[in-house]
C-alpha cells in the first residue's frame, strides 16, 4: 500500500531518508481499528548527529483516515530538529535543565 524511496547509510546500516506515499488505503484490524486513505505521504530524514548517535532531523506527515470506523483523523504535521550538542556523560538532570534554560535565552529562563 506504500511506494517511494528509502535511502540507507550502508556503512552504518541506518535509515537516512524515507520519502513515500500511500498508493492504496491501509487497514488496521480489517479497517475496524483504523484506516489510512491513499494519497497520504511520509517524509523522514535521519542523520548522525555525532559520535554514531542518530536522530530524526525532519519528519513530515500528511495522512488522513478514520479510527474505530467513526472518528476522522488528519495527521498533517512537520517537525524539525537541529543544533544537537553533546554534554558530559556525568551531567545530572538538574544541570541539564539549567543548560537548556541558559541556551534558550530569556523566554525559557522566565518559566
Amino acid at each position: 500500500g506504500m511506494e517511494g524511496e528509502l535511502w540507507v547509510d550502508q556503512g552504518q546500516k541506518r535509515l537516512v531518508r524515507l520519502d513515500a506515499h500511500l498508493t492504496s488505503d491501509v487497514n488496521f484490524g480489517w479497517g475496524v481499528i483504523g484506516r489510512l486513505y491513499k494519497g497520504g505521504s511520509i517524509l523522514v530524514e535521519d542523520a548522525d548527529v555525532g559520535m554514531g548517535h542518530w536522530e530524526t532531523l525532519h519528519m513530515q506527515l500528511n495522512l488522513k483516515g478514520k479510527i474505530l470506523l467513526m472518528k476522522s483523523v488528519d495527521f498533517s504535521t512537520t517537525e524539525d530538529a537541529s543544533e544537537f550538542h553533546s554534554v558530559p556523560p556525568e551531567i545530572g538532570y538538574r544541570q541539564a535543565v539549567q543548560l537548556l534554560k541558559h541556551s534558550a535565552g530569556p523566554q525559557m529562563a522566565q518559566r
